[in-house]
């Protein structure tokens, strides 16, 4: 019996390494950098402007224009401390009041 060379396991095409689905590629990616503290807040309550200015007693547009004067922007978030614990977000176009929690 003689051997051909497509026999032999250095000339075989088969691939040493097992497959891997792709579905398996995909879920070994490198994890992501975890977010900035103040960006996971998500869970916090916001409430608009005009909510906001009826529990503070203001005008909503004297809120707002409040919000616009102390705006800042904090990495990709436009925030404005309000004081008293009070922070207003801007999502869009509009903002977005955070009240201190209670538990503080």
């Amino acid at each position: 019996m003689t051997t051909t060379p497509a026999d032999t396991p250095e000339t075989s095409n088969a691939d040493p390494t097992p497959s891997v689905p792709s579905g398996v590629a995909a879920a070994k990616r490198p994890r992501a950098k975890p977010r900035p503290r103040a960006a996971r807040r998500a869970s916090a309550e916001y409430v608009a402007v005009d909510v906001a200015a009826q529990r503070l007693d203001l005008d909503a547009d004297a809120l707002r224009a409040r919000c616009r004067r102390a705006a800042v922007k904090v990495g990709t978030i436009v925030q404005a401390d309000l004081g008293a614990g009070l922070i207003a977000v801007k999502f869009g176009r509009s903002w977005r009041v955070r009240f201190p929690s209670a538990a503080a």
